[in-house]
């Protein structure tokens, strides 16, 4: 069988995901924009490769963010805590990471990440 770059592998699966969600509109709406999640510990080449393989797959990638940052964007937008300092823990995908975030107002500050292997 034919070999894949990861840009190739990531690229094809990228156009998988669009046309399945161009499909659930019947078609009649152009996906042309995403939101992507990347593991925490996903570095800048990586992060790139990820914007490279959307391109590729037809998609201009406008949000690239963390796991564990949108976890917490999702946390505060639901709970508000106004002030609250979170852990996030992300488990469960060969390490474990997790996240400190603070909430105040219209700052949002990380305070620290951690990996577990």
């Amino acid at each position: 069988g034919k070999k894949y770059t990861p840009l190739e592998f990531y690229a094809a699966v990228m156009m998988k995901l669009k046309r399945a969600a161009e499909a659930y509109f019947d078609n009649q709406v152009p996906i042309i924009e995403a939101v992507v999640v990347v593991p925490a510990v996903f570095g800048d080449r990586q992060r790139q490769a990820v914007i490279d393989a959307a391109a590729v797959a037809g998609l201009d990638v406008v949000h690239l963010i963390s796991e564990t940052c949108a976890v917490f964007n999702s946390f505060e937008k639901q709970n508000k805590p106004k002030g609250a300092k979170v852990l996030v823990v992300s488990m469960g995908s060969g390490f474990t990471e997790a996240s400190c975030n603070y909430s105040q107002h219209a700052l949002r500050q990380w305070l620290e990440w951690i990996r577990l292997a």
